[in-house]
């Protein structure tokens, strides 16, 4: 039985296609405004990873078997131990 995608591994898979997106705009634009598709490219990245910061550190404590301490996933998306 295969295991559902982890919340950690959702926020992953969902930061990766909107930076497939942005990217995309940016080939489409770069050609007519460099300047400009570089500036919201860059502005646009930075702000996808500030919000899958955010969203990853937002996520509840993993619950852990009895014995072990609970532990929050790290920024990208690791479980810190």
């Amino acid at each position: 039985m295969v295991n559902p995608p982890a919340d950690a591994d959702i926020i992953q898979d969902a930061y990766a296609d909107r930076l497939k997106a942005l990217f995309d705009n940016y080939v489409d634009v770069a050609p007519s405004d460099p300047d400009g598709a570089k500036a919201k490219f860059v502005a646009g990245v930075t702000f996808l990873r500030n919000v899958r910061a955010a969203a990853l550190q937002a996520l509840p404590t993993v619950m852990a078997p009895a014995g072990d301490m609970a532990v929050r996933p790290d920024v990208t998306g690791n479980v810190a131990t």
